[in-house]
């Protein structure tokens, strides 16, 4: 008799525990949406995107959670569509205890701003190009004989460079790419151009560079050359201006 006791005890707590949780996902399905809560993440001043850039995607979609049970909202259906745009990298949604719709979002981060004859786009630490539509953001400029493919994969690594080291990230104003094997690039200080062939072993070239320009520049004057080439091992290779 204890024994069967202590099987229809356990069997009614078990019973009890399902239905409490079947009640209780029941309920919170019930409870309605109060609202929507946008977290845009490493928001700084490259950053493409606001809180109000997300608003008018769900608006342009007619997506309005606040309101509506949480049952009828389909959260995988707003982030996909969050995350087809071009200026995002990744979307998270979910429902916070006090049942709003949170959507965290994480933008791409531009490091590039290519013109080109016939187009314009950014390009972020991944090599994804977006359109640059009416952003104005602060960032070296490629122009030049660029495609996607070249800027992803040979000017990429070059525009990071520039991107997270000082004093090139202000003193670097502009790249032109004549092609792949002739870069120049154009400072802000001086009149010069600094030629460095191809976009690799950049830190060798501008550490040669850097150099250069405490021994050689200041000295003989910033505005003495046309060119300055790195492109060489081990040398600098200067170009007067011409002076006729």
């Amino acid at each position: 008799m204890k024994t069967a006791f202590k099987i229809i005890l356990l069997t009614s707590i078990v019973g009890y525990l399902l239905f409490a949780v079947i009640s209780l996902s029941r309920k919170n399905d019930d409870y309605v949406c109060n609202g929507v809560d946008i977290v845009i993440h490493g928001n700084n001043g490259n950053s493409l995107i606001k809180k109000e850039f997300v608003s008018d995607i769900l608006a342009s979609q007619h997506i309005s959670p606040q309101g509506q049970t949480i049952s009828n909202i389909d959260i995988n259906r707003i982030k996909n569509i969050i995350c087809k745009n071009a200026y995002i990298d990744s979307v998270q949604c979910y429902f916070t205890p006090k049942h709003n719709l949170c959507i965290s979002v994480v933008p791409r981060k531009p490091v590039m701003h290519v013109i080109t004859n016939d187009t314009e786009y950014y390009v972020d630490a991944n090599g994804h190009a977006m359109p640059a539509g009416n952003f104005n953001l602060d960032l070296c400029l490629f122009t030049g004989n660029i495609n996607k493919k070249l800027a992803k994969d040979k000017l990429l690594p070059l525009a990071l460079f520039i991107n997270n080291n000082k004093p090139w990230d202000t003193e670097i104003q502009q790249v032109n790419v004549i092609d792949e094997k002739h870069i120049e690039l154009i400072p802000l200080t001086g009149e010069h151009h600094i030629r460095i062939g191809e976009a690799k072993d950049i830190e060798e070239k501008m550490e040669k560079y850097l150099v250069f320009t405490k021994e050689g520049l200041d000295k003989a004057g910033w505005n003495k050359y046309d060119f300055i080439d790195l492109s060489f091992k081990g040398q600098v290779v200067c170009t007067k201006k011409d002076i006729n």
